[in-house]
Parts: structure tokens; sequence; C-alpha cells
């Protein structure tokens, strides 16, 4: 594996765990988490990534790993970007980790989505990707 790649995992996994603990904490501490914004947050993190990586010509125009990166970051900022907005909506930045976690979570539905289905259909052989 690439040292890229490496990196790329050692992040994604660290992220996770950081807003899953942040989250768990604020939990804890019985912060106010609004479910609504919660879930809209979980959904525009799904369609931000489904719309960078199905346009412009759907899983075809990904041409390297390193496109796929900057197409889940891109997305990740936009899905982070709108949490952000739940947050100050209201005035609190109490319970933003909870949104920030829907919103990573949404980022991630569709490639591992992508990847169950390409599993089920392939039988796990990468050349049907």
């Amino acid at each position: 594996m690439p040292e890229s790649d490496l990196l790329f995992v050692i992040w994604w996994y660290g992220v996770a765990s950081i807003l899953a603990v942040a989250t768990w904490v604020a939990m804890r501490h019985r912060e106010r988490f609004e479910y609504e914004e919660v879930l809209k947050s979980l959904l525009f993190g799904v369609a931000a990534a489904l719309a960078l990586f199905l346009i412009p010509s759907g899983l075809g125009s990904v041409e390297s790993l390193g496109a796929f990166k900057l197409r889940f970051f891109a997305a990740l900022g936009i899905a982070w970007l709108v949490a952000m907005r739940f947050a100050l909506a209201r005035r609190s930045e109490a319970g933003f980790s909870g949104l920030a976690l829907a919103a990573f979570i949404g980022v991630n539905v569709p490639p591992l989505a992508l990847v169950a289905s390409a599993t089920m259909v392939c039988g796990g052989e990468p050349s049907c990707l």
C-alpha cells in the first residue's frame, strides 16, 4: 500500500474516532441534539457525495484514487459546512460533533454502498468495479 493511501486510511479512522468520542462526550454532558438536524446533516452528506461522485459522467470520471480522495474531501467539506450552518442557526455550537459525525457517515454511505453492491454482484472481483 502506498504511503499516501496509508495516511488517508489513518486520517479516515482518526476523524471517525475523534467525532465518535466527541459525540459520546457531548451526550454524557447532556448536550441537546436536534435529531432533525442530525438527519438533515446525514442526508446532505449523502447528497453531496452522490453529486460529486456521479457528476459529470458517473464513476467512469474518477480516473484514479487521488481523484476519488479529492471528491471525498470536497463532499466532506460541503457536508460539514451545512452542519456548521445548522449549528450556527441555533446560535450555539453545542451538538456540532453530532452533526459533523452524521455528515461524515453520510459522505461515506455512497462509496460503501458501491463496494457492497459490487461484492454481492461480482463476488468481490476487483475488475467489476
